[in-house]
């Protein structure tokens, strides 16, 4: 009886997760041996402390080669200080703005401001705002957020904490944000908001 396994096509993709203390020798080995090596994923597209390189087997067959140190799960804020984002009366309520200067979106709801770090709590990529969706998104393992930066959970898996936000405050009617520490928030505090003085008229609801 002739079996039906059938060989696995070239180009086929695997995934090997090498731990931080044996990466260096395994890229040595490799090299040793003549194989090449690249990474897929340079220009920022890694996280802190993370490593990875693509090597073809003697078949022609992909292997990803990925590092995880500790430093990967930790979170860089954006360090730029306090950042003057604008007027209270600038930001309409149900607003999302980018402050490229701040590395942070700051979403006006009707309870309030937030100041929500771009940095994705899952492996540090950059979120972008989705307005026909009224959600953060990450392209780099699609993880999605709420305008406040909760979590929304594919196939029911909490895996990802919220995104971060920098503290704001309100000085002389301007929306002021301190960009040099991001506060970790937990699920159920993800929907808390800086409220602005009440003296301050808000916007039409959207």
């Amino acid at each position: 009886m002739k079996s039906s396994t059938k060989a696995d096509p070239l180009g086929l993709h695997s995934r090997l997760a090498v731990p931080p203390e044996e990466w260096d020798g395994v890229v040595d080995r490799l090299q040793s041996r003549g194989y090449g090596l690249h990474d897929d994923r340079k220009g920022g597209l890694r996280a802190v402390g993370e490593a990875g390189l693509n090597v073809a087997d003697p078949d022609g067959h992909v292997l990803e080669l990925e590092c995880h140190g500790p430093a990967a799960f930790e979170f860089p804020p954006a360090r730029r200080g306090k950042i003057v984002a604008g007027r209270i009366e600038d930001f309409a309520i149900g607003s999302v703005t980018r402050i490229p200067g701040g590395q942070f979106f700051l979403v006006r709801l009707h309870d309030g401001f937030l100041a929500v770090s771009q940095v994705c709590t899952h492996m540090q990529f950059a979120v972008t705002y989705q307005p026909e969706h009224f959600r953060f998104y990450c392209p780099r393992h699609r993880r999605k957020f709420t305008r406040s930066g909760k979590y929304l959970p594919r196939f029911g898996f909490e895996d990802t904490p919220p995104l971060r936000v920098y503290n704001v405050e309100f000085v002389d009617g301007q929306v002021v944000v301190d960009t040099d520490a991001a506060i970790r928030r937990t699920k159920d505090e993800a929907d808390r908001l800086v409220a602005p003085p009440s003296t301050i008229g808000a916007n039409a609801d959207v």
